[in-house]
């Protein structure tokens, strides 16, 4: 039976307390992950901090972690804006996320352009196969000749 608080608080830890195979996991994790191209840096950041209280790292820790493993355009705006804590971090990233996405949109425009290039490649080439070759004339005129020849001795 639990009396005072230090004894419960004791209990608590016991058995509450991440053990330190998973502290060490997670380390490694905070380490060496890097946000991911569909990831948004919210989501990213958010998991970061997450890993980041399981493991009880400070942080400067946590934003040195995070600024690491940013995309590398992202990972520059923010750091050019100095952030002190983690909540100007997310917003700078935030900042850099909205204004720098423009570059995703002119890749996809130019992945577009190039395959509708290929199309009408395709399609120009389809057409020019489809159309039937010229008859020899010289060929036909030569038996229809005999044949006509022949048809006019039968009747």
């Amino acid at each position: 039976m639990l009396t005072t608080f230090a004894q419960f608080k004791v209990a608590f830890e016991n058995r509450y307390k991440t053990p330190d195979i998973i502290k060490y996991k997670s380390a490694k994790v905070i380490l060496s992950r890097r946000q991911g191209d569909d990831e948004s840096c919210d989501n990213y950041i958010e998991a970061m901090r997450k890993l980041g209280r399981l493991i009880g790292a400070e942080e400067k820790m946590v934003t040195y972690a995070i600024l690491s493993g940013l995309k590398p355009n992202v990972a520059n705006y923010v750091t050019r804006q100095k952030p002190q804590n983690l909540e100007q971090l997310s917003e700078a990233a935030r900042v850099a996320e909205l204004t720098q996405g423009t570059h995703q949109f002119a890749d996809v425009e130019a992945e577009i352009r190039r395959l509708s290039s290929k199309w009408d490649q395709l399609t120009a080439a389809s057409i020019e196969d489809r159309r039937s070759p010229s008859p020899k004339s010289h060929v036909c005129t030569g038996t229809v000749t005999v044949y006509t020849k022949m048809a006019r001795k039968l009747l």
